[in-house]
């Protein structure tokens, strides 16, 4: 079975860890058997601004093409208007930039049974235009980001992504919060349905051989993992320490972007800076490492799609503390595998920190019962499913 993914979300030379989920489930649609191509457009940077803007001097940087684990990838160069400005018509310029690679991979002999775009909006409004071209079938996954911001900008964005909805022949939401919201702007139970995504038990094998080499010198440790930005919540989690001077409890916070310098500023502003410690952005493999030597996982993110990284902590035996009402909820059942605490709640936060460093021996049993609650959640069943999906598309009993 052929597969072409789109997804501007995949891992690149600049970011090897963005869309990290596509790029996990594209793996094991490979394992099972389907052949992938993947397209995942870069923004355009012109000629002088990548000299001025280190952003774009980045972009600009990323690879035109890559193969890796008998997986090609395209990254061809789309423009991208400032500010997401006119963003309804985004999946338009997505789709002409994309047009003639499309054509040329098509005529040499990658002719695609399914079409699969991680995200409505562009990614699915250029899977239709493509759909109508070569009839093929379109399933369209939303993470978050459809249902949760871009559907708020504009009555025009929200149409555009209806009209992924209407004409993709399967939409999959990775939790059921996001199912909630697709019904309530396109309500066809048949075509929307939810498959969660997954953790590699690859990356936790390595994790229990190497996290060893770790120095550990906290009493209790903290570890939040996820881009420096306000709907992370950790400003939340750095007041709630802030309230715990007296306790022995350190935070490690792994990610990077716009918030970076405001929360460092926050956390010598609040006193604890000699107990927080920003690394940055790591790699996959290292994250994993710190997740299995922590004590407790925190972010109290509330525009959560999913948030594969509270799996991954699960995985790894941690209990994990996330708000109520995500889409991690459900799978962390509040006192019993983990945390669910109200969203921006300092005070509820602070609580649950509180209590787990009280009750070490009970939040360890915690963990146990998280990583036995997850234990099906993997790639491998992802994958299993999405093939049922195209399948069931295809109308084939057997491919």
């Amino acid at each position: 079975m052929k597969v072409l993914v789109l997804s501007h979300m995949y891992p690149n030379s600049i970011n090897p860890v963005y869309g990290v989920f596509v790029e996990e489930q594209v793996k094991e649609l490979v394992k099972q058997g389907c052949e992938v191509k993947v397209i995942s457009p870069k923004s355009w940077a012109p000629l002088p601004v990548r000299y001025f803007k280190k952003k774009w001097r980045r972009i600009s940087q990323i690879e035109y093409y890559k193969k890796e684990n008998d997986i090609e990838v395209f990254y061809p160069r789309k423009i991208t208007l400032p500010r997401n400005w006119l963003f309804e018509y985004s999946g338009w310029l997505y789709y002409f930039s994309i047009k003639k690679l499309v054509e040329k991979i098509y005529k040499e002999g990658f002719e695609f049974d399914i079409i699969h775009a991680h995200v409505a909006l562009p990614d699915g409004y250029a899977g239709i235009l493509l759909k109508q071209i070569y009839k093929t079938p379109l399933i369209t996954t939303i993470h978050g980001a459809d249902f949760q911001q871009s559907i708020y900008k504009n009555n025009k964005v929200k149409r555009s992504i209806q009209e992924v909805l209407k004409y993709s022949d399967r939409v999959v939401t990775v939790s059921d919060k996001l199912k909630k919201i697709g019904l309530s702007i396109y309500n066809d139970h048949k075509k929307i349905c939810t498959i969660i995504n997954g953790f590699s038990k690859e990356k936790l094998a390595i994790n229990l051989q190497e996290k060893s080499n770790l120095y550990r010198n906290e009493e209790f440790f903290l570890l939040s993992v996820g881009n420096l930005k306000k709907s992370k919540g950790h400003d939340l989690t750095l007041k709630a320490i802030q309230g715990l001077k007296n306790h022995n409890i350190n935070l490690i916070i792994i990610g990077e972007g716009p918030e970076e310098n405001y929360l460092k500023e926050l956390a010598v502003n609040l006193g604890i800076e000699t107990k927080v410690k920003f690394l940055g952005r790591k790699e996959h493999n290292t994250v994993m490492q710190y997740m299995g030597l922590c004590d407790l996982f925190v972010l109290p993110s509330w525009e959560e799609g999913l948030g594969v990284v509270y799996l991954e902590a699960m995985a790894n035996g941690k209990p994990v503390i996330a708000c109520k009402g995500e889409g991690i909820d459900g799978v962390v059942k509040d006192g019993v595998n983990g945390f669910l605490v109200e969203p921006k709640s300092v005070k509820d936060l602070r609580k649950r920190i509180e209590f787990a460093y009280n009750n070490q021996e009970s939040i360890c049993h915690m963990g146990e019962v998280a990583k036995m609650d997850i234990k099906n959640l993997t790639w491998e069943n992802n994958a299993k499913k999405h093939i049922e999906l195209y399948k069931k598309l295809l109308n084939v009993a057997d491919y």
